[in-house]
């Protein structure tokens, strides 16, 4: 009986395609996010430096 409890535990945390996803989405928003922004904030800093330089 413990046997098939054990199996039962295993089998309710299987992942589905969909728990895939939202880690990947989870990953993205905690880790690239911030960096994207920092980026693009820095691309605008430099073509406002460079339009009033050139």
């Amino acid at each position: 009986m413990n046997l098939r409890m054990g199996d039962e535990k295993k089998e309710k945390q299987k992942l589905d395609w969909k728990d895939y996803i939202a880690i990947i989405i989870a990953m993205l928003t905690t880790t690239l996010l911030p960096l994207l922004v920092i980026i693009s904030i820095l691309v605008i800093i430099v073509i406002i430096v460079s339009r009033f330089i050139f």
